[in-house]
């Protein structure tokens, strides 16, 4: 019996090997979300640490240099902050992207799984026919050559068995 052959082999490990490349990707563009939450994070700890310090700074005698400096740092933090908040949406969309893509190549890869798999049982359920009918002929080329074989007893001999 011959081995099946998938006709479409080809083309289905291109789809597997699509899939684990947007699979890494996925895995690279959430690195990268997670990487910019921690830094998102880090700064809005620092934009309260800056807070906390200008309100020590209101509580005692009044310094404008250092209240203005606190406050100057405090600004910059916060556009850092909704820059930050601005790469991380951005981040949230690439990688929203590449699960959908995703998504649609394990589906194709699927579908292209289905059709190999339906086809190899109808392969295999020909296989099956075939040695059917080849130990249905084997058996009625042995009952033929019995019958054969009986009728040339009987006209040599002529008694029938």
């Amino acid at each position: 019996m011959r081995k099946f052959n998938f006709k479409l082999q080809a083309f289905h490990d291109a789809s597997r090997q699509r899939e684990r490349s947007i699979r890494h990707d996925l895995v690279r563009a959430e690195g990268v979300e997670q990487r910019l939450r921690t830094q998102l994070d880090a700064l809005l700890n620092s934009a309260a640490e800056w807070e906390e310090r200008i309100r020590e700074t209101q509580r005692g005698p009044l310094d404008h240099k250092k209240l203005s400096e606190r406050i100057g740092a405090l600004s910059m933090t916060r556009r850092q902050i909704g820059r930050q908040r601005q790469a991380l949406e951005q981040a949230s969309h690439e990688t929203e992207k590449i699960r959908r893509q995703l998504t649609e190549a394990a589906r194709k890869r699927k579908t292209v799984e289905r059709l190999r798999d339906k086809m190899e049982e109808e392969y295999l359920e020909e296989c099956a026919a075939a040695r059917e009918r080849q130990t249905d002929d084997m058996v009625a080329t042995r009952a033929a050559n019995k019958r054969i074989d009986g009728t040339n007893d009987t006209l040599i001999t002529g008694v029938s068995q």
